[in-house]
């Protein structure tokens, strides 16, 4: 074939692909915005595990204004149902493996390329993944339509002491960054410094003043995933030391281990002495992290342990703590948002003392420390629970200025804000008055009914009466902290575009909602704030001069692809729609890939709150219907040749219930689309208790009941996922509570009474003698998919599921021989091991390649990356290169096999197109996986003429169309696809 030949088909393809997306132009252009409405919950303590309640009056408004706010306590709750609670053991043994996987996969962590916005072309397929971000939005919704770009969850925050352009951040999912250009540029250049780190989720970050190089991170995210250990480096971050682990006995007697870091100290006149803020309490390194000791934090409980939140320096030998106590000796501290006044109902009989939160001084380098609380120091009479401490140290450090966001014992709501002019001895109320009110932020206490999630201070550290606080909505400052009664002021909002924002006939900037670290530094006369919330890093170099009005804050997230990603729907080559990329983010909204910039890595914000499910279902006439779960409620989007999927275009869809035990809508609402179905768009999903599918009604989609209460002998399960075949129609999964899974056959179109079978709990018979290994004892049961090809077994009685279990039930850690990884022949009887040699962690979803109709090529995704078998389980491999080791958490594979999409938790989206340098057989000449062959593939075969496994420009290399000489599609390809027209693949 002719060069010019060639070009003429390459043209009719793409004119082809075009004309399958409808009107993407008018897709994007029309952003006429309308109001809906979605259902808000709030956990209630009180009431157990499952008891929710709708939120306050509060709330309500911002709902009826189609505002998608988050739920952090009842996701934080969720995520604990979803991903488990560790015990000291298995989170070492977690550790352990990681370190074993980076060793025995060295160089695949290796980035092949940081996009930072530019969509890269794949090049070697079988190698290399590709970040497709999120790094930049053209826009996001949530209400209102807003032009700003954020990223994941900061944890902490790290500038050198005399170069601002060089800052470090730890995140909650996304591992460690740096740029050296910060606030030089309009857009900082992030490079990835974590790519290998055994646990991605950082508490914490920390640099040793005195040599500026050396840092220490801190795994476990106070409110997400488990860590307790210290890693340190001594290069800038380009390599990381073994990881620490932070564990010692209590005053009591109780051994114990730290789950989450909450803060990490260097001392800056003794690098070797790190301090670390714990939730069991305060660890203290003299040998520069080599080894830590437990600290004796004094309290009234004799022997109790405490929450440590803040530690702060003060100058000299002097440093200040502040934390939370347990309710006595024989208990941990409490969980965030656990806390539990003196008295309260809660707290009768079981936690008569409350959990009370305490300051604790030391003047010895921290070797020793005094109870403010003992002493009577703190102002008025309330208790106080979790505080965030700020010190601007001064050459006396008796005299040093520290300032407290103090939250209320329960920790329900912020008390006020407190300061001491005296070196930590003793403290003041300041939370004085606030004089530029706006709707959502009235007084200086934003952290507002968050108290116990969101919080963040600062201090000029040349003028201690120069204050910053950050909460739930807003940020305030004062100039006047020093002063009897401060005046503050609101200088920025969460969503200043939807009217909340608005003071003094203007509106506040914008920074993203719920602040978690803030940091002041002065350099060479410029005082620089930074603030890190749940999406992502600002800054403000004129934030203490002037007028509130004149504050400017910056976004400086472009690039940073650290997003927490729970779910991945997508388009498929098979149905021209490929570049379609869709998902839900964790307090970052349901995020949509913008067909109209040229860099692939941009997702603009639809919904905003918290993402979870999504899905996007594709028909033959174009028409396209996404659906998405945001915060306990699902939503779909028809978008059309005027109105695009933003915002008001999504309309709340409420499936009728059937009647049993508590069958309310889980906050993961997950979805599964059912590609067998090609002529509705069709997908499950499920409520707490049955399994829904969604099919094509007059009037959007109808809903309909296609499960019983799912139940085994012992008990009523809650339905954790939804699963279907990709080439079996009737075909469903899902997975259980108490280690199970269910499974039906027969639930074709237009039945409804589906017959389910509910197996047995997952276990192996490991000695052969009949019993099975932790028969009750694996409670997570993640994800199920079944073989795509024939069996020899009954349609559904054969699947493989994956678990997520950290811990047995009996918290003892997960036996290599049995793993994570099962197969059943006969409906959930018997399990047989398929773990191979697959790292012993968590697994979280797992898919049989749908191209391999021998069953013998699995995908699961872990919390260490994604693994590939293919053969049927026997050895597992890490799949390509460039992808961080970090929980996979959703996958879409092609119908051909050929490209796959991964979601993980703290690095968005990525995807891979495997297989080109593996197979060692010839295609089948189906492109699409269709099982036809047609002229899609006949367009495919022309315009990909002379690609090879390495070619890195589109259209890339299909495997599926190389069915002659192997390892090049050439003119014999093209002829063999030719003479195959119409013919089954």
């Amino acid at each position: 074939m002719t060069r010019r030949t060639r070009n003429v088909a390459v043209s009719v393809t793409v004119l082809v692909a075009l004309l399958a997306i409808p009107s993407a132009t008018a897709w994007y252009r029309a952003r006429e915005l309308r109001r809906s409405t979605a259902q808000d919950f709030v956990f209630d303590l009180s009431l157990g595990e499952e008891g929710w309640r709708e939120l306050p009056s509060a709330r309500q408004e911002q709902v009826e204004e189609g505002i998608h706010g988050d739920d952090p306590r009842r996701r934080m709750i969720a995520n604990r149902a979803q991903f488990g609670r560790w015990t000291n053991e298995a989170r070492a043994q977690h550790m352990r493996i990681a370190e074993q996987e980076a060793r025995r996969w060295q160089g695949r962590y290796s980035p092949v390329r940081q996009p930072m916005g530019v969509a890269p072309a794949p090049g070697d397929f079988g190698e290399n993944w590709i970040s497709l971000g999120p790094t930049d939005a053209a826009f996001q919704w949530n209400g209102s339509t807003y032009l700003e770009v954020d990223s994941g969850r900061i944890t902490g925050i790290a500038v050198h002491p005399s170069d601002l352009s060089t800052v470090y951040l730890s995140l909650s999912g996304g591992g460690v960054w740096k740029a050296t250009d910060f606030g030089e540029v309009p857009n900082a250049t992030w490079v990835d410094k974590g790519l290998s780190l055994g646990n991605q989720a950082l508490g914490a970050i920390a640099l040793d003043p005195s040599a500026p190089d050396t840092l220490y991170i801190g795994t476990g995210d106070p409110f997400d995933t488990e860590g307790g250990q210290v890693l340190k480096s001594t290069n800038g971050a380009d390599s990381w030391g073994p990881a620490v682990t932070l564990a010692g006995t209590s005053p009591g007697g109780t051994a114990v281990g730290a789950r989450t870091i909450r803060e990490l100290v260097v001392d800056p006149n003794n690098g070797a002495q790190v301090l670390v803020a714990t939730d069991v309490g305060l660890f203290r390194s003299t040998n520069g992290g080599d080894t830590f000791a437990l600290v004796d934090l004094p309290n009234p409980g004799t022997g109790t342990l405490e929450a440590v939140w803040s530690v702060v320096h003060l100058g000299g030998s002097r440093f200040l703590a502040s934390g939370v106590q347990a309710c006595d000796a024989s208990r941990l501290p409490p969980s965030p948002g656990g806390g539990v006044v003196e008295g309260g109902a809660l707290a009768v009989g079981t936690c008569a003392g409350g959990n009370p939160g305490d300051l604790w001084l030391s003047t010895d380098g921290g070797a020793s420390w005094a109870s403010r609380r003992a002493l009577g120091a703190l102002p008025g009479t309330a208790r106080p629970g979790r505080m965030t401490l700020t010190a601007a140290p001064q050459a006396n450090p008796a005299t040093s200025t520290v300032y407290a966001m103090v939250a209320s014992e329960d920790d329900a709501t912020q008390l006020g804000i407190w300061r001491s002019d005296d070196g930590g001895n003793s403290f003041v109320e300041a939370s004085g008055s606030l004089s530029n009110e706006t709707r959502d932020c009235v007084n200086s206490r934003v952290a507002g009914a968050q108290a116990w999630y969101n919080h963040a201070m600062a201090v000029d550290p040349g003028n201690p009466a120069h204050v910053l606080s950050g909460g739930m909505l807003c940020a305030v400052r004062t100039t006047s902290g020093k002063s009897g009664t401060p005046t503050w002021e609101n200088v920025a909002h969460w969503l200043p575009t939807g009217g909340g924002g608005s003071t003094g006939g203007f509106n506040l900037p914008y920074v993203h909602a719920d602040w978690h670290k803030a940091v002041a530094v002065r350099v060479g006369g410029t005082v620089r704030v930074l603030a890190g919330t749940d999406g992502g890093i600002y800054f403000s170099d004129n934030l203490f001069g002037g007028l509130f009005g004149d504050v400017r804050w910056q976004g400086v997230n472009r690039g940073l692809a650290t997003h927490l990603v729970y779910s991945i729907a997508s388009g498929d080559p098979a149905t021209g729609d490929a570049f379609v990329a869709f998902g839900g983010l964790q307090d970052n909204g349901t995020r949509l890939r913008d067909p109209l910039v040229g860099a692939g890595s941009t997702f603009n914000q639809v919904i905003g709150g918290d993402g979870i499910g999504a899905a996007a279902r594709r028909v033959k006439n174009g028409l396209t219907r996404y659906f998405a779960s945001v915060n306990g409620a699902r939503n779909y989007c028809d978008p059309t040749e005027t109105t695009g999927c933003e915002g008001g275009s999504w309309v709340a869809t409420d499936p009728a219930r059937v009647s049993c035990q508590d069958n309310a809508d889980p906050f993961f609402i997950r979805y599964a689309s059912l590609t067998t179905r090609p002529f509705e768009r069709a997908v499950l999903s499920a409520s707490n208790r049955t399994v829904l599918r969604a099919v094509e009604g007059p009037r959007g989609p109808a809903w309909e009941t296609i499960s019983a209460c799912l139940s085994s002998p012992e008990r009523t399960h809650i339905i954790r996922e939804v699963d279907a075949s990709s080439v079996y129609d009737g075909l469903y999964g899902a997975p259980l509570s108490g280690g199970r899974f269910a499974v039906t056959s027969d639930c074709v179109a237009g039945k409804t009474d589906c017959a389910w079978t509910v197996s047995g709990r997952v276990g192996l018979d490991l000695d052969g003698s009949g019993t099975l290994e932790n028969p009750e004892k694996l409670l997570f049961s993640n994800a199920m998919d079944f073989p795509p090809g024939p069996t020899g077994k009954p349609l559904g009685d054969v699947y493989v599921v994956v678990s997520g279990a950290p811990v047995t039930e009996a918290e003892g850690v997960v036996p290599a021989a049995l793993g994570h990884v099962f197969l059943t022949e006969d409906r959930g009887t018997t399990f047989r091991y398929l773990s191979g040699d697959l790292p012993n962690v968590p697994a979280h979803v797992v898919r049989y390649d749908p191209s391999d109709k021998t069953n013998q090529t699995i995908y699961v995704g872990t919390d260490l990356g994604l693994y590939r078998t293919t053969n049927g389980g026997t050895n597992w491999s890490l799949l390509g290169q460039g992808l961080p080791m970090v929980r996979v958490t959703d996958l879409f594979i092609s119908q051909s096999g050929g490209m796959i999409r991964a979601a993980t938790y703290g690095r968005g989206f990525w995807e891979i197109h495997p297989g080109s340098t593996t197979r060692t057989v010839a295609g089948d000449k189906d492109a699409d996986g269709n099982g036809q062959i047609d002229f899609f593939d006949l367009a495919a075969a022309a315009s990909g003429l002379g690609q090879t496994p390495s070619s890195d420009t589109r259209p890339y290399y299909e495997w599926r169309l190389d069915s002659t000489s192997l390892g090049a599609l050439d003119d014999g390809d093209l002829s063999a696809v030719i003479s195959s027209l119409g013919n089954d693949s």
